[in-house]
């Protein structure tokens, strides 16, 4: 889903309403303490991907790799991750687990 609204020029924050409002779709909650983060020569890099509904600016560009990962509190921890890559047209996933 949040992969669904990823592309060069949108806003990070926009990944965190998508994860939200599917959390709450489902009566989940959202874990504040895990976030997605740049993928550089470090693999803990700016930016960090709030995954919940934010105020933070940002925005993907050309050519940036990134990962973005939902935890959400419900009877059964459900954690999905990925890796991204920003193409000129759409997002590339790298990685999906």
């Amino acid at each position: 889903m949040a992969i669904a609204v990823c592309e060069p020029g949108v806003e990070f924050k926009k990944i965190g309403k998508t994860i939200h409002d599917h959390a709450d779709k489902y009566r989940y909650g959202v874990v504040r303490q895990f976030v997605g983060h740049g993928v550089g020569r470090v693999f803990h890099a700016d930016p960090v991907i709030l995954h919940f509904r934010n105020n933070e600016g940002g925005r993907m560009v050309l050519g940036q790799t990134f990962t973005i990962g939902d935890l959400h509190d419900s009877k059964s921890d459900i954690l999905r991750s990925s890796t991204l890559l920003c193409g000129p047209c759409h997002v590339e996933v790298l990685s999906f687990t």
